[in-house]
């Protein structure tokens, strides 16, 4: 069941990327969608960020802030660490805008 729902969470990351108008309905379709796909698809959105545009950006962190809690913080590491800086500022944009985790568990990460 994950490898199909790697699939879909590909294809919905892949939709939206190519999305002109991230504010469309559909595209806002698509992000509640990512949504409810739940935190395994956290890795993929940090691939995701590193080719996205400004507006595929925010839709991508807003993906990211609604799956941060306490139980998926440690997901985030691999973001904070990556080469790309649009990648590591996106997942420290979605850490600064959650407040549904313990920040003090971030000083694990340093």
């Amino acid at each position: 069941m994950a490898l199909l729902s790697g699939f879909r969470a590909e294809q919905l990351i892949r939709q939206l990327a190519s999305e002109q108008d991230i504010n469309s309905v559909s595209a806002k379709k698509t992000v509640e969608k990512l949504k409810k796909l739940g935190p395994g698809i956290i890795p993929k959105l940090f691939d995701a960020l590193a080719m996205s545009d400004k507006s595929q950006t925010m839709a991508f962190v807003d993906i990211l802030t609604e799956q941060l809690n306490d139980k998926t913080l440690s997901k985030y590491k691999e973001g904070l660490a990556d080469g790309a800086e649009r990648v590591v500022s996106g997942t420290a944009w979605a850490l600064s805008s959650s407040t549904d985790y313990d920040p003090t568990a971030l000083l694990k990460f340093f």
